[in-house]
């Protein structure tokens, strides 16, 4: 049997640091790209504000960071 390898998933300030960017300016860039995971949050807070918590996988990073340099 072969074991599968687990992916690795960032959070927006995890990436937002990696990247020298603001939280919103990565989730801007991360938001709609396919394989993001995205967890609505229950109670008070979450429905004041709107928002979402996104989860990025690693191999989704990659994919974007690669695609950015490729357009810098």
């Amino acid at each position: 049997m072969e074991h599968e390898q687990q992916e690795t998933f960032l959070t927006l300030d995890e990436i937002a640091k990696r990247l020298r960017l603001s939280k919103e300016s990565a989730r801007r860039i991360f938001s709609c790209e396919p394989g993001v995971l995205r967890f609505n949050s229950v109670g008070k807070a979450s429905t004041r504000n709107g928002r979402v918590r996104l989860r990025i996988p690693a191999s989704v990073y990659d994919r974007v960071v690669n695609r950015m340099r490729y357009l810098a």
